[in-house]
């Protein structure tokens, strides 16, 4: 390195979150599933994509309401029903290197992230490792509760 190349950035995490409600579960299913056509998806690759919550296949819309149902939630149209959750890392932290060893250890900490969400109440429902595209990344969705047991988006992340 001289003194004229640039600095390297340090890697970063990123973490994005996005209310679902109504049909909108129902696609960002068909999304995680892949059985939806995802452009920058490899479909030879699609096959190592790993499930850390739930099955592939396995209907969010029916985790979603089965959940509800269960805590005994009352159903309102207009409610929040879950909350997506993306988790990946700036193009630095894996740099060409989606090893194993480098997935497994970015999995972990995003993991160990929900945890810290779930001792709060929040209730994940299925999470999946995408390994099909250029950056690997978590797609998580989890039913955003309050100490009361009822559905709360505005106590973990606020207004819109």
């Amino acid at each position: 390195m001289n003194d004229q190349d640039p600095p390297q950035a340090k890697p970063f995490a990123i973490m994005r979150m996005q209310k679902l409600k109504g049909g909108s579960v129902i696609a960002s299913d068909a999304h995680i599933d892949r059985s939806q056509h995802t452009p920058k998806a490899d479909p030879a690759l699609t096959p190592q994509n790993i499930y850390l919550i739930g099955e592939r296949n396995e209907s969010l819309r029916a985790k979603v309401d089965e959940t509800i149902c269960h805590v005994g939630i009352k159903k309102r149209s207009n409610a929040v029903e879950c909350v997506e959750f993306l988790f990946t890392a700036s193009p630095g932290f894996f740099a060409g290197d989606n090893s194993p060893i480098k997935v497994i250890e970015f999995a972990r900490h995003s993991k160990q992230f929900m945890n810290k969400l779930e001792e709060h109440g929040m209730v994940f429902v299925k999470a999946a490792v995408h390994l099909d595209e250029q950056t690997p990344h978590i797609v998580a969705y989890g039913i955003p509760l309050n100490k009361r047991g009822r559905r709360n988006a505005r106590g973990y992340f606020g207004d819109r």
